[in-house]
């Protein structure tokens, strides 16, 4: 079986899945034994789930060292707490709390988040609460540090939530339910659920280096300008595109390009069917979800914009927006490619873009006037 994680030294690196995921079970079947060190710091980092860097800082609490979070590529970084959010919800009579993180897309420095953070985690007394649940957008220093300060404070049981798996017991004192995914429990979903009684998926496509995954990242951020609960999924499971990499394909592009090469993984029907089901799954907790979608197999000697079996995950948008190039149009040819699994009249904006590395400057050259 193959191993999500490694320790070498005082360091946690969470290892790669074939499929980009880890079913939560992982962390009860191949438990994380912290081996005996001198050392009083542990340093995590790697590619993985939310909730595996809450797991992993949750053990180090308990084992009373220190736990420090790098992330790769973590670059132009702001150290203004005041543009991200964090909101703590209380239920008294369940002794349980909600901590609600959103970094809405911006790279806070590691003090950024903690004074962020500290602000709402400050009003949780000490022994007074025992289950602590963790959700919303933000990265594995969020996480780590959220599920690090709840161990010490003295919670007893620790879930994450994501749309990919519900809730997941990241930390149990008596280890009994750890990795697994319970219910959520009423008092929560107000906090955490979609507010809308008609979701919305928009799809983003578009040939690749056209600037699918900036514009995706800028309609998320006046997504949640305007109040919509919503969500940003990077839908290319063989070779995403994260966000420290559009930063880091600015200043160093060739090492970028070698960072992403090396996270590279095949396609597969397997792979594809996943990603379908976390669109599905969007469904249920969010308003608005913002898919940036694969842009299709471009070889010297094949070009497919929606290859076999690919089109499972075209299926669960609702409404799709092109992104071509001026120098390069590919209009007809994504028309002809969704006409195919009977799509098109899904595209509702054709949009130009002249400069996809530059700043944005995208000009409409088509829109479907009946889509909301």
């Amino acid at each position: 079986m193959s191993e999500w994680f490694r320790i070498n030294s005082e360091t946690i690196e969470f290892q790669k899945s074939a499929v980009r995921y880890w079913h939560p079970e992982i962390i009860s079947s191949q438990p994380l034994m912290l081996p005996p060190t001198s050392s009083q710091k542990w340093t995590l980092t790697g590619q993985a789930a939310m909730w595996m860097y809450a797991h992993a800082a949750a053990l180090i609490a308990e084992a009373g060292h220190q736990c420090v979070v790098r992330l790769q590529g973590q670059i132009e970084t702001k150290d203004d707490p005041s543009l991200g959010q964090c909101e703590l919800h209380i239920d008294e009579t369940s002794h349980s709390a909600v901590l609600k993180i959103d970094l809405q897309g911006v790279k806070l420095t590691e003090q950024a988040i903690i004074h962020l953070l500290d602000r709402q985690l400050n009003r949780i007394p000490a022994n007074k609460f025992c289950e602590l649940y963790i959700s919303g957008q933000a990265n594995g220093v969020a996480y780590a540090y959220a599920a690090y300060q709840a161990v010490q404070k003295g919670f007893s049981l620790i879930c994450c939530m994501s749309s990919s798996d519900g809730l997941v017991v990241i930390y149990d004192r008596t280890q009994k339910l750890l990795g697994n995914r319970p219910e959520i429990p009423d008092w929560i979903k107000p906090h955490l659920l979609r507010k809308s009684a008609h979701p919305k998926i928009i799809g983003i496509i578009g040939d690749p280096n056209s600037g699918k995954s900036v514009f995706s990242l800028a309609l998320n951020h006046d997504r949640g300008q305007r109040g919509y609960l919503g969500w940003r999924l990077d839908c290319d499971g063989a070779s995403p595109t994260p966000d420290w990499y559009l930063a880091l394909n600015k200043n160093d592009p060739e090492y970028a390009q070698v960072i992403r090469r090396a996270n590279k993984v095949e396609w597969s029907p397997e792979l594809e069917d996943r990603i379908a089901a976390k669109i599905r799954q969007l469904r249920k907790f969010f308003d608005v979800a913002i898919a940036d979608l694969p842009g299709g197999k471009h070889t010297p000697d094949v070009t497919e914009r929606i290859p076999p079996h690919r089109e499972v995950i075209m299926k669960e948008v609702d409404a799709f927006i092109l992104i071509e190039r001026s120098d390069r149009p590919s209009e007809i040819f994504w028309r002809e490619a969704l006409s195919a699994h009977q799509l098109e009249q899904r595209l509702v904006a054709v949009l130009k873009s002249s400069d996809p590395k530059g700043p944005p400057d995208l000009k409409i050259d088509t829109i479907s006037q009946g889509f909301i």
